[in-house]
């Protein structure tokens, strides 16, 4: 049986405050491959809790409202666009849900953000 845990990604740490320049081209492979059936979208959830699964994300980065935006769907990238970073400092966990053109649910990638508070308000 394989591992079906997600693989680990943590962001670049980042200030409060200011604009995150975003990803381009965010590949997700399994074995250095892109899943056989295309991306169909993406969902980020933002939370100030690792074990917090049912609550309201602090920050939620999606393709249906265009946060995320699928580049490549046959190759699984996509891309997030800058915006600015409206959090709270402090460490942040997410995952990366996605749904394939054959309407599979599957975790790929979780991680930490480390969110810093600036200095100069």
């Amino acid at each position: 049986m394989s591992d079906y845990l997600p693989g680990t990604y943590n962001w670049p740490s980042a200030v409060s405050g200011d604009q995150f320049p975003g990803f381009t081209n965010f590949a997700i492979t399994v074995g250095g491959v892109a899943p056989a059936a295309n991306l169909a979208s993406v969902l980020i959830h933002f939370r100030r809790n690792d074990d917090d699964s049912t609550g309201t994300p602090v920050l939620a980065l999606s393709t249906e409202d265009g946060t995320i935006v699928i580049e490549d769907a046959a190759n699984w990238e996509f891309s997030i666009p800058a915006f600015d970073i409206e959090l709270d400092p402090g460490t942040y966990y997410y995952d990366i849900r996605t749904v394939d053109a054959l309407g599979a649910r599957r975790t790929y990638v979780k991680g930490e953000w480390s969110i810093a508070r600036a200095q100069t308000v």
